[in-house]
């Protein structure tokens, strides 16, 4: 049977008081209340107790007269043993001075009893030995005073069987305050998740609203003459690249890699040779730095013979003869657009445009990456939220449930 069983069998033959229904608000005043009452009680109660205890201590005052006067010198025993006696019933004396002093320090409340136990205890660990000593020859009188220490547990035992339902009620009071405090405590806990959500989902609102302001910050920048003006430029750049890559592929098929190599084979002339290979190696880079246009100078040799041993096939000689035609015209239009590439860059380069949006997009992304952060951390704290008050509730119903049943008293809970 646990302990609200069995204030509910004690109290349960009693006739039913009309149910009081307090506000949560006023729960603590009640315990107040309750605890001054109950403290008022006590106070009456342990009055007519420590005049009881008053009189016991009275008691054996007197009888520790009576055991300083005993005398046994002139017993016929050996001296020993009244030497033992002596010493034991010395020691015994000064543990009940020590036992009369204590107990006579009144103490209020329920700290009273456990006070009264506790100087009882602290005096049977150390008469122990001395009254073994003292009755080897004083017995009749150590036993009087035995029974007087005795009677005070009795009386104390007395006193709480007599109020066991006062004390119990006490028990429960306290009990039910703790339960009150742990509500709060969880209460105070859920009130600082709610606070923390409140405060989370107002940076991600935060967020949001930044991100809109991008998006239009962007599309502005997008519709502004500016930017077309950029993104023209843009795609005149690529235009020209394009065409860049197209001459260097072609440049490549005139500078016909196989009979160059073949050329480089047969070349004996270390000058020409490091010419060819710088040719092989870098076609276009070796075109472009090619001032004098020595390589058509070279392959008008190769077309007419002049150059190693190789005899070429018409259509070698028909190449030939359009890389003679177009290489220079080629060198030169690569030119003109890189020229033109480098004008575009640095117009393009003087715009922000672009830059702005960048920037913008990189914000935007940090903003999407903190919304994503938070969002995690609110679901998780919502659902710590939610399990304190699943817990909240069930401490409320067994708080409610225990206030009704042993007080008398029905909670209206703050929604």
């Amino acid at each position: 049977m646990n302990f609200f069983e069995k204030l509910k069998k004690m109290f349960g033959e009693e006739k039913k008081k009309s149910v009081v229904r307090i506000n949560e608000g006023e729960i603590l005043n009640w315990f107040g209340g309750k605890e001054e009452e109950d403290k008022e009680i006590l106070s009456e109660k342990l009055i007519s107790f420590y005049e009881e205890l008053g009189g016991v201590l009275k008691e054996i005052e007197a009888a520790i007269g009576v055991l300083r006067g005993v005398d046994i010198s002139e017993r016929k025993i050996e001296d020993r043993y009244k030497v033992i006696t002596e010493v034991g019933k010395k020691d015994y004396i000064s543990a009940l001075e020590e036992l009369i002093s204590g107990l006579g320090e009144r103490k209020e409340g329920d700290f009273s009893l456990e006070h009264i136990r506790g100087e009882l205890n602290k005096f049977l660990k150390v008469e122990v030995k001395a009254k073994f000593k003292a009755t080897q020859l004083i017995g009749k009188e150590v036993g009087a005073i035995d029974n007087l220490v005795s009677s005070i547990k009795r009386r104390v035992n007395k006193f709480l069987n007599e109020n066991e339902t006062f004390f119990l009620k006490r028990k429960e009071i306290k009990h039910l305050g703790a339960a009150f405090g742990l509500i709060n405590k969880n209460k105070y806990e859920k009130d600082k998740l709610a606070k923390k959500i409140y405060e989370f989902e107002e940076e991600v609102k935060s967020s949001k609203n930044r991100i809109e302001e991008i998006d239009g910050e962007i599309e502005r920048i997008k519709e502004s003459p500016e930017f077309s003006n950029e993104k023209e430029l843009k795609s005149l750049k690529e235009t020209k690249n394009q065409e860049i890559a197209s001459i260097d592929s072609e440049i490549k098929i005139l500078l016909d890699k196989s009979l160059f190599e073949k050329e480089l084979y047969l070349e004996e002339d270390k000058k020409k040779a490091n010419f060819i290979k710088k040719y092989l190696s870098e076609p276009i880079s070796s075109l472009m730095e090619d001032e004098r246009m020595e390589i058509i100078d070279y392959i008008k040799k190769i077309k007419e013979g002049e150059s190693g041993t190789i005899v070429l096939k018409e259509s070698k000689l028909k190449k030939l003869q359009e890389g003679i035609d177009s290489l220079e015209k080629l060198k030169t239009r690569r030119k003109e657009l890189g020229k033109n590439i480098e004008e575009l860059e640095k117009s393009i380069g003087e715009t922000i445009s672009e830059k702005e949006i960048h920037s913008l997009e990189q914000e935007k992304s940090q903003k999407e990456q903190e919304i994503n952060e938070r969002e995690h951390l609110i679901e998780k704290i919502k659902e710590k939220k939610k399990t304190l008050e699943e817990k909240i509730i069930s401490l409320k119903n067994e708080f409610e449930e225990q206030m009704k049943e042993n007080n008398e008293v029905e909670i209206a809970w703050k929604v």
